[in-house]
């Protein structure tokens, strides 16, 4: 086998390997906003139906803080990824949202560690908090902030660090919220919708990145025109 051959060969497999183990995750997002709490806002409260999905970079290095409760021996800990976003579609009332670079983005993942009286065994909760904050805008520039928050909002799904993103299944599982902000051209809040939000709608999936596809079709067309021209 000749060079040639060997290097395809092993683009196709690395391009594999990298598609199994993909660091963007993807989640949809659907409801509607059933409160108007501040202002007075362009979309009607629990008419307008908001939809979209999102994709976050669970590699995005974090920010680790914890802190240790003697009297009940417990251990609090979160994880804040800054910029973790990657891609944010957002519609609602005909007005389709993107990801804006006006403002921070983050994802915060929160839990507790308990510890045995006997011997100091850590016992990990099974459930786990997650908060995101985006900000997003449309074609003609304006731009919102949305809000999500969630209390016992990823089950079984962090299997890595306590700090982790996760990877599959569903949430939240307990209660949640979500909120979005308009704002002026000055900066200034102009309006507020807050949301209860149903799980049933809230996936996590691993997705590709695109290197992983590029270097796929690479390799697969290298092979193609190597069998070609020995043909």
């Amino acid at each position: 086998m000749k060079l040639t051959t060997v290097f395809l060969t092993s683009v196709c497999a690395l391009g594999i390997s990298f598609s199994a183990h993909s660091a963007l995750i993807e989640a949809d997002l659907n409801g509607v906003f059933d409160t108007l709490e501040i202002g007075s806002g362009p979309y009607q409260t629990g008419d307008d139906i908001f939809s979209g999905f999102f994709q976050y970079n669970s590699n995005t290095p974090v920010s680790e803080y914890s802190y240790k409760d003697e009297k009940y021996d417990f251990k609090y800990y979160s994880g804040s990824y800054a910029d973790a976003f990657t891609e944010f579609s957002f519609m609602l009332g005909g007005d389709r949202y993107h990801l804006s670079d006006y403002g921070p983005n983050s994802i915060t993942i929160s839990g507790y560690v308990q510890y045995a009286e006997e011997d100091g065994t850590e016992f990990h909760s099974e459930y786990y908090d997650m908060s995101f904050s985006a900000w997003l805008e449309t074609d003609s520039g304006d731009k919102v902030k949305i809000g999500f928050q969630a209390y016992d909002g990823i089950r079984n799904t962090i299997t890595g660090p306590l700090f982790s993103l996760p990877i599959d299944g569903n949430g939240p599982n307990s209660g949640s919220y979500m909120y979005l902000e308009g704002y002026n051209v000055d900066g200034e809040m102009t309006y507020r919708y807050g949301s209860t939000y149903n799980s049933d709608y809230f996936v996590f999936r691993e997705v590709p990145e695109p290197a992983t596809y590029a270097m796929l079709l690479l390799g697969g067309l290298g092979l193609v025109a190597r069998r070609l021209k020995r043909a």
